[in-house]
């Protein structure tokens, strides 16, 4: 992070709840997770923790893959926020911060329902992504497993896979960090062609 920047994280896509964070000079200043309906309190929960030292230059969303409901009204948010302060909107895959969470894992494997019988799977190998989101028929879960070091779920769809959620706080690090480069629409991350989603 530059010097003095500060930072609006926002992490919206898991059905279980999703979870903001504020970041100045690099370090964590505020944070709070949201129960339930995540979009809903999302507001709210944020206004009570105004102002701050310096008002966000960035706001970085969390795109998915998940709850596209959840994602957008983080976007629309971000968006409404970041005309009112002048600040940028960067979209970031929120899979970044589960694979974040398992530093130590050489093939982690994060799944997702992607409804209509097909999975989201995203893939990293020691904290960087390794293969990108894909959608795969829930029928190739197993043979997804096999090839996977260790395997989560960010939406509890399969009581299995220990549930691992996305947390705002870890869109908070520095961008390389992240191990790519690609600059990602500001939209839910979705898979599939505009044919397919009629």
């Amino acid at each position: 992070m530059s010097e003095l920047a500060s930072i609006l994280c926002l992490e919206t896509s898991s059905p279980h709840g999703g979870s903001w964070a504020a970041f100045h000079d690099g370090q964590l200043i505020a944070s709070a997770e949201i129960d339930g309906r995540a979009s809903a309190g999302l507001a709210s929960s944020l206004a009570f923790a105004l102002p701050w030292p310096q008002l966000p230059t960035e706001i970085r969303v969390g795109v998915g893959p998940g709850s596209f409901s959840g994602i957008r009204a983080a976007l629309a948010l971000a968006q409404g926020l970041a005309f009112g302060w002048n600040a940028r909107v960067v979209p970031i895959r929120s899979t970044h911060s589960v694979g974040l969470q398992f530093p130590q894992v050489s093939f982690l494997g994060i799944f997702s329902d992607a409804r209509r019988g097909e999975l989201f799977v995203t893939c990293y190998s020691r904290g960087k992504l390794a293969r990108p989101s894909q959608v795969i028929p829930r029928s190739e879960l197993d043979t997804w497993l096999a090839k996977c070091t260790t395997a989560v779920c960010t939406d509890g769809f399969d009581p299995s896979l220990p549930l691992a959620l996305p947390r705002a706080a870890d869109l908070g690090r520095p961008l390389p960090d992240y191990g790519e480069t690609e600059v990602l629409p500001p939209e839910p991350i979705h898979l599939r062609s505009p044919l397919a989603q009629r």
